[in-house]
């Protein structure tokens, strides 16, 4: 029970120091690249950030959870609108991080399902 609750709580921290890092980095006038494309960084971003936010957050609502990481990722896009960030917005980048919240999303109630599935078919008659 102990080692749960400190689990929880260094997830929770991991969020909030992921969240805070891609913030920092997307508000930055010149972000460092990995080299992977811009979209994909916003997929590897938000699907990071996706997956983190179901484990910080067992009880909440996933479509909530879902809802809030894809606001931030549009304040995101307007704050870079600001011409003090000399930063360019684009809602193809929305459009990425949007998505890669959806396939980690779906994913995690794929795997929901399929655990649901196997616990009732081992259960004895």
């Amino acid at each position: 029970m102990i080692l749960q609750r400190y689990m929880r709580i260094a997830f929770l921290a991991l969020f909030c120091l992921t969240a805070t890092a891609i913030v920092s980095l997307a508000l930055t006038p010149s972000p460092p690249a990995l080299g992977i494309g811009d979209k994909m960084e916003h997929v590897v971003a938000f699907g990071c950030l996706s997956l983190l936010s179901l484990i910080a957050f067992p009880k909440q609502r996933k479509l909530v959870l879902a809802l809030a990481l894809a606001t931030l990722g549009a304040l995101i896009e307007c704050l870079q609108l600001l011409p003090a960030l000399r930063r360019s917005s684009d809602g193809i980048d929305w459009i990425a991080d949007c998505a890669a919240i959806g396939i980690v999303f779906g994913l995690a109630a794929a795997m929901q399902r399929l655990e649901g599935w196997r616990s009732v078919e081992s259960t004895p008659e």
